[in-house]
């Protein structure tokens, strides 16, 4: 079973998924492969696979990913695009995994799932702590903005795909975390 974690940018996909790992012991992230920069903190193969181009387009050729996804941004003030992958390898396996995938990614695993059992959560926050929270992680507000307007188009419909949502910013953390959970009992 793949568990897919999925909201706006800055609602707290990782702090939940980190969260989730700690608490299930039998829960194994599913880390996707990524070419941007790696951010202060983060580890390669916890956070991310962190890759150059050239791999990410040999495994994209060897048709290694269930999804992916190309993103043109802002890096140090300057247009660049980065890579993003889950491959089948992270998926497959005994055992519950989770993922953090943006919607789109989240249909096109819907789509290439085969019979790996999907389960999908939405973790919502409203604008104003989603911008205090890209602040406090020293985000390029650019960028930042860039991902919340492509997130507010991005998630129309997402209400069709999930099993169910949460607030981050208001909803009980305890609460929200046995909510998911629950789904690992199915």
């Amino acid at each position: 079973m793949l568990i897919i974690l999925c909201g706006n940018t800055a609602v707290g996909k990782d702090t939940y998924q980190n969260m989730l790992l700690e608490r299930n012991p039998n829960l194994r992230r599913a880390v996707s492969h990524t070419t941007r920069p790696m951010r202060v903190n983060e580890v390669d193969g916890r956070e991310y696979h962190f890759i150059n181009v050239n791999q990410f387009m040999k495994m994209l050729t060897e048709k290694r990913f269930i999804e992916t996804r190309v993103y043109s941004t802002i890096e140090n003030g300057t247009s660049t695009i980065w890579y993003y992958g889950l491959s089948y390898d992270e998926v497959k396996g005994d055992g519950a995994a989770i993922a953090i995938v943006d919607h789109q990614g989240t249909l096109e695993i819907l789509d290439n799932k085969g019979d790996i059992p999907i389960k999908v959560v939405y973790l919502a926050a409203p604008d104003d702590e989603l911008r205090r929270r890209s602040i406090a992680r020293n985000d390029e507000f650019a960028e930042f903005e860039r991902r919340l307007a492509d997130d507010k188009k991005e998630f129309i419909g997402v209400d069709k795909i999930y099993e169910f949502a949460l607030n981050t910013h208001t909803d009980d953390h305890e609460e929200n975390l046995k909510a998911i959970e629950s789904l690992l009992e199915v």
